[in-house]
C-alpha cells in the first residue's frame, strides 16, 4: 500500500492499471485508454484521467451506475491517497467480474425450430453456437453474457397438450452463463455453465411434466466444441400407453442470448446453426 500522502509513483499506477488490464482486456476483450508508464515517470492528470475512465466503464458495466471515483484536478498534485480510492473501486469490479447491469446489454434472437405435426416418443433441437475462438467464447459469457432457452406448445385441447402447455410455460426462460444454468420458472438447473463444458454432453436443465404425465421431460444438455457449444433440446414424451396419445398442435424451441453491448462493454453476437430440428 503506498504512503497517502506521497506523490504516486510509476509502480503504484502500473499495478492498478494492470488489474484493469485483466478485467477490461484479458476478460471482456475490450480496448483500454491507460497503458504501463516507465519506471521513474511522474505521472499526469491525462494518464489518471485515461485510468479513471477504464476503471468506471468496468464498474458501470456491472452495476448499470457509476462508481464514486476521484478525478484530480489538472495542476493537483496526484497522490497516493487518489490511487487508493482507485484501488478500492477495482476490488469492487473484480470481484463482480460475471455481472452485468442495466442498460448494459441486448437480449436477442437466436435460433428456432417448430413442429406442427402430431409426435409421441422423443423430439430433438440440436444447435450450434458458434462464437468465432475459444477466447471470444469465454469473454462472451465472462462479460455477463447468456445462452437462453424457451419452448411453448400451442393448440390442442386434450390433456396431454395442457400437460405440455403448462410444463413448457412455468419452466419460464432458462439461461446458461459462465458458472451456472438457472430457469425463471420451475424445474431443475445445474451448477454448470460456460467455465464447466466438457467435450461430453451433460445435462444443464431439466423440465418434468405432472400427474399422469410426471415421465415427460424437456432437457437441455451441452458440450464444448472448439469456438463453440453444441446443445441438444429434448422434448420426451414418455408416458406411453395404449394407445400412446398424441402431442398436437404447434411444438416450438427457441434459442437466444444476452450480450454485453453497452457503450462501456460490447461484444459481438454468437451464429446459429440448426443440426437437427423438431421435424
Amino acid at each position: 500500500m503506498p504512503v497517502v500522502n506521497a506523490p504516486i509513483t510509476a509502480n503504484d499506477y502500473n499495478t492498478v492499471q494492470s488489474r484493469i488490464n485483466t478485467v477490461m482486456n484479458t476478460d471482456y476483450g475490450q480496448t483500454l485508454l491507460s497503458g504501463q508508464v516507465s519506471v521513474g515517470e511522474i505521472i499526469t492528470d491525462d494518464q489518471l484521467d485515461n485510468l479513471r475512465t477504464d476503471i468506471s466503464k468496468a464498474y458501470t458495466h456491472q452495476q448499470g451506475t457509476g462508481p464514486t471515483i476521484t478525478d484530480v484536478d489538472e495542476g493537483d498534485t496526484i497522490l497516493a491517497a487518489h490511487l487508493t480510492n482507485y484501488e478500492n473501486v477495482m476490488t469492487t469490479v473484480e470481484s463482480n467480474i460475471y455481472s452485468i447491469g442495466a442498460g448494459q446489454f441486448s437480449i436477442e434472437p437466436g435460433i428456432s425450430s417448430s413442429r406442427t405435426s402430431g409426435w409421441n416418443s422423443t423430439l430433438e433441437h440440436r444447435v450450434l453456437v458458434s462464437f468465432g475462438s475459444n477466447l471470444a467464447r469465454t469473454q462472451f459469457f465472462k462479460a455477463g453474457g447468456e445462452i437462453r432457452f424457451t419452448a411453448s406448445q400451442s393448440g390442442g385441447s386434450s390433456a396431454i397438450n395442457i400437460d405440455w402447455r403448462n410444463m413448457l410455460s412455468n419452466m419460464g426462460t432458462i439461461k446458461m452463463n459462465y458458472t451456472q444454468t438457472t430457469s425463471t420458472g420451475s424445474g431443475t438447473g445445474s451448477s454448470i455453465g460456460q467455465q464447466d463444458l466438457t467435450g461430453s454432453y451433460q445435462q444443464i436443465f431439466r423440465k418434468t411434466g405432472s400427474g399422469t404425465y410426471a415421465a415427460n421431460d424437456y432437457i437441455v444438455q451441452a458440450r464444448s466444441q472448439t469456438g463453440a457449444i453444441q446443445f441438444r433440446i429434448y422434448f420426451q414424451d414418455d408416458k406411453g400407453g395404449n394407445p400412446d396419445e398424441n402431442v398436437t398442435g404447434t411444438t416450438t424451441s427457441n434459442v437466444q442470448h444476452l450480450r454485453a453491448s453497452g457503450s462501456n462493454v460490447s461484444l459481438p453476437a454468437p451464429t446459429y446453426t440448426n443440426q437437427a430440428t423438431l421435424q
